[in-house]
Formats: structure tokens, C-alpha cells, sequence
């Protein structure tokens, strides 16, 4: 059991966060009450602090990108079950939200940023992971998809998964001319080839 510094009350340890005195519930309060107006009454300073530090901003972000992904990945297990109580005691406002908004969200899914999530989401539901061997080098006016490099045909390990991690960008166009499914070796063998004609890279050479 633990002691709350704000309500004062016992309760079990697993409603505190690691290191932090105060209970789940008190730290939820405060944001409700005080965190929303101090972000309303900063909002121009924030915003043109972010504008005047941008690059500083940006490579922290990236100095501790793995650091802000482990807390983000162990505040959701920490939290999981608020969550889940979150979204059944806002079902029908979420639900509404998305009806006001379905415009603006059709837009976002045809925008680069949108067709991304698209990808990562639909690889997730099919228990693919995704390394990304370089940036998108296209311009914004070639639709891209993000090609998974290896498969059994030309596999490493063929029993190993990571092999089916690495993914590569190419148009759209180029990349499923010949089917993309899992067990047609065609569509490969076919972007392999491809592969090394925009690149220059031999990709059983490269990961070999």
C-alpha cells in the first residue's frame, strides 16, 4: 500500500506510476483542471517557442527516440485498463467526434502522412514488422508503397521472421504490377529487379 501526497489516501501501489507520489486519479484531476487553461493561456508563447527552437526540438526527438517509444509502449500497459474505461464512458462523443470530422479524415487518408498509417496499420493486422532501409526519395506527387524485401525466396533464414522486416519505398505503380501476395514469388522476384534498377542495389548481395 501507498500513501497519496495530494488526497491523502492508502491505496495499492499498482494505482501510482513508478517514482510518482501522487495516485493515477489526483495527477488526472490536476490535468482536467489545471493543465488544459495553462496550455490555453501559453498556447502563442508555446508555439512560437517550438518555432524558434525547431531544429533543437527536432534532434532531441531523435536522440531519444527509443527512450520516449519504451515509455510510451510501458505507459499503455501501465494504463491500459483506464483506457478501456475512458472509451466506454466517452463511446457516443468519440463516435460523434468522428462523424464531425469524417471530411477532414477522408483528406488526412489521401495525404503522404495518411497513406503511411494506412500501410502500418494493414502490415500490423498481417503480423508484419517494418525496417526501413532508407527515406522516401520520390517526390509527394508519386504515390509510394513501402516494399517488404525478402520472403522464403530468398530468405536469409527462411524460419527466422526478421528477415521479412526490411521494407524499401518504390512507386506504387512499379511495386504491384505484379501481385503482392505473400506466396507469389513473381512479385519478388519481379521488384528485386526493379529494385536494382532504381537503386543500384543487389539486395541478396546487400543482406547476404
Amino acid at each position: 500500500m501507498k500513501q497519496c501526497i495530494k488526497c491523502g489516501e492508502l491505496k495499492d501501489e499498482s494505482l501510482f506510476r513508478k517514482g510518482i507520489n501522487q495516485c493515477k486519479e489526483c495527477i488526472k484531476q490536476y490535468h482536467k483542471q489545471y493543465a488544459k487553461q495553462y496550455n490555453q493561456d501559453h498556447k502563442e508563447e508555446r508555439k512560437q517557442y517550438r518555432q524558434d527552437h525547431k531544429e533543437e526540438i527536432k534532434q532531441y526527438y531523435q536522440d531519444h527516440k527509443e527512450e520516449h517509444k519504451q515509455y510510451g509502449k510501458q505507459y499503455r500497459l501501465d494504463n491500459i485498463e483506464e483506457k478501456k474505461q475512458y472509451c466506454l464512458e466517452h463511446k457516443e462523443q468519440m463516435k460523434q467526434y468522428r462523424l464531425d470530422h469524417i471530411e477532414e479524415r477522408k483528406q488526412y487518408l489521401q495525404s503522404k502522412a495518411g497513406k503511411e498509417a494506412i500501410r502500418k496499420s494493414n502490415a500490423k493486422k498481417r503480423n508484419m514488422k517494418h525496417i526501413s532501409l532508407m527515406n522516401n526519395p520520390f517526390p509527394e506527387e508519386i504515390s509510394v508503397d513501402y516494399h517488404h524485401i525478402l520472403n522464403n525466396f530468398h530468405a536469409i533464414d527462411s524460419n527466422n521472421p526478421w528477415n521479412k522486416w526490411f521494407v524499401i519505398p518504390m512507386p506504387e505503380i512499379t511495386h504491384n504490377f505484379v501481385s503482392g501476395r505473400s506466396n507469389n514469388l513473381e512479385h519478388w522476384r519481379h521488384n528485386e529487379e526493379w529494385i536494382r534498377k532504381i537503386y543500384d542495389i543487389n539486395i541478396k548481395e546487400l543482406l547476404s
